[in-house]
């Protein structure tokens, strides 16, 4: 989960199970991490950090080909681009 109230523990929560994903294989868990981290960049104002960890996930979920996850990575990539503005 995203802890809204504690951004700095959540990117260090999800850092660490974006490590055990990747050890584990688990592109699936990989891609969920990547997302999570991305969000908690984009709350903590890290606009570009967001973006990259958002876009990395949104490849894994191309390559998995898990659309509603493409669907939701788009929208959240979507939705802080309108930030940069």
């Amino acid at each position: 989960a995203l802890h809204g109230n504690h951004p700095d523990e959540s990117l260090r929560l999800h850092t660490e199970a974006l490590r055990i994903a990747r050890e584990a294989g688990n592109q699936e868990g990989e891609a969920r991490a990547l997302e999570l981290i991305g969000m908690g960049h984009f709350i903590r104002g890290d606009l570009p950090a967001g973006s990259d960890a958002a876009r990395r996930a949104l490849a894994i979920d191309v390559a998995l080909d898990n659309r509603e996850a493409q669907i939701n990575v788009g929208w959240l990539l979507a939705m802080r681009a309108s930030s940069y503005v």
